[in-house]
């Protein structure tokens, strides 16, 4: 009696944790799905594997999307000691914005030539995927307050 009652407790408490980590999950765990989608589509690149980099796009746009183009959202994850945030969550409208863009051109220059040769195509998609890297950079180095760390 007291082992399934202990087990119920349990059990009652892991799906209470589940619910509250999943609601309240902070920017640094975002960015770190965020990444690990962008590793996908890469890997997807090295291994010419078109299905594998549009499985991995979905994802990358579902989550960007939902995560960098919500003013209000960005305003509840970024730190309440960050300064100048209104104009930080802009920078991350842009970023979802040059995202979605190249997410786009990733998928027509791997649906179709477009004209090219398939090597140029690729090079297109691959270009885009870039993009993509630099306009995380870009809105990195524009939000974070931090100075830069200095060599010892």
């Amino acid at each position: 009696m007291k082992k399934n009652i202990l087990v119920a407790g349990f059990l009652a408490l892991v799906l209470g944790a589940m619910s509250l980590n999943a609601s309240e999950l902070d920017l640094k765990d975002n960015m770190l799905k965020l990444n690990a989608e962008l590793n996908e589509v890469q890997k997807g690149f090295i291994n010419d594997d078109i299905k594998h980099i549009n499985t991995s796009l979905v994802a990358l746009e579902k989550h960007s999307q939902d995560l960098l183009n919500h003013k209000e959202r960005m305003m509840e994850k970024l730190p309440d000691d960050i300064m100048h945030k209104r104009h930080k969550v802009n920078k991350s409208l842009r970023a979802a914005r040059e995202i979605e863009y190249a997410i786009n051109t990733i998928r027509k220059a791997l649906a179709t030539n477009n004209g090219l040769s398939e090597k140029r195509s690729r090079a297109q998609a691959q270009g885009a995927y870039l993009d993509i890297v630099n306009a995380c950079f870009v809105c990195h180095n524009e939000v974070r307050d931090t100075k830069r760390a200095k060599i010892k």
